[in-house]
């Protein structure tokens, strides 16, 4: 008889094991995805003129959120800066007649391409190198580092 519980015991925990595992895979599934979860962007804020906010935006990770910017001010100038692979802030919403600054702070190479060439493609930027753009139509530009494309941005001009 106590052979008999000790068999069925372990049979449970076995069971039991096998199901963390198949739940696991199944977070993790879904976490790789980045289809199975939309990205929503929070609604800019509008404060005084020249003033810099920010918003929350919900990359669909699991409640991970990434400052998404707003200039308040038509014709002003906003900095977007390259380091550890990245574009800070990799999104934004600015006016039109915003000019954009992407600003090489890495030590790598990187260039800026628009999808769709929606603006022209920056040449090589080197370590303390910039391009420069000035927005002069609302609408959504994506865009990603030629050299290595998972670095990922957005700008969004809004009328």
């Amino acid at each position: 008889m106590e052979r008999t519980r000790t068999v069925v015991g372990l049979a449970g925990v076995v069971a039991l094991v096998a199901a963390l595992f198949a739940v696991g895979a199944a977070v993790s599934s879904q976490e790789d995805d980045p289809v199975a979860a939309p990205t929503t962007v929070a609604a800019p804020v509008t404060t005084a003129v020249g003033a810099v906010t920010t918003a929350p935006v919900d990359s669909g990770g699991g409640g991970d959120t990434t400052p998404v910017t707003s200039v308040a001010a038509a014709g002003a100038a906003f900095d977007v800066e390259i380091a550890e692979f990245a574009f800070g802030p990799a999104d934004a919403v600015v006016p039109v007649g915003t000019t954009v600054t992407w600003t090489n702070n890495d030590g790598f190479d990187h260039t800026i391409v628009a999808a769709n060439d929606a603006f022209p493609e920056s040449p090589s930027l080197g370590d303390g190198a910039t391009y420069t753009f000035t927005f002069t139509e609302p609408g959504t530009y994506p865009y990603i580092c030629g050299i290595h494309p998972q670095m990922r941005g957005t700008i969004v001009v809004e009328g």
